[in-house]
């Protein structure tokens, strides 16, 4: 039975690196540990929609960018956590419905974020709110590597 030409290749580097170590010469034999390095960060990126004095609306997600050490190459690795926060003077203002998406796009060279939901506005009571106006919202960002 014919070898695999991976085994074959490790039993070659195998008997050359010991020959050449015998010899009292180095040589690099290329192992996952001496393979490029990837760095990854996180970061948060959003929208955010005004709704009031002191108030926000905000589109959140978090997006991971890996980028091979010592090159200018980066790609989305991953994009989680996509969610909507109220914030801000809040009473009286319930979020309702609320969406949000955050999807990898052109290849892993960006990423689109996007929420919505419904505000509504009333006045809080023992027996629960009373709503007088509920408000539409909805933002969307994109979010690029380069």
């Amino acid at each position: 039975m014919k070898k695999p030409q991976s085994a074959r290749i490790r039993k070659v580097v195998a008997a050359l690196s010991g020959s050449v170590l015998a010899a009292g010469l180095a040589v690099a034999v290329p192992t996952a540990a001496s393979a490029s390095t990837i760095v990854r960060t996180t970061t948060t990126r959003g929208c955010e929609w005004t709704t009031g004095v002191g108030q926000y609306w905000r589109v959140k997600a978090d997006i991971t960018v890996a980028q091979e050490a010592g090159t200018s190459w980066r790609w989305i690795e991953s994009a989680t956590n996509a969610r909507t926060e109220l914030v801000g003077f809040t009473l009286g203002v319930q979020e309702r419905n609320p969406v949000a998406n955050a999807d990898i796009q052109n290849g892993g060279t960006s990423v689109r974020i996007s929420g919505a939901a419904t505000l509504s506005y009333g006045v809080p009571t023992p027996w629960g709110q009373i709503d007088w106006l509920t408000l539409p919202v909805e933002c969307s960002t994109v979010y690029s590597v380069y």
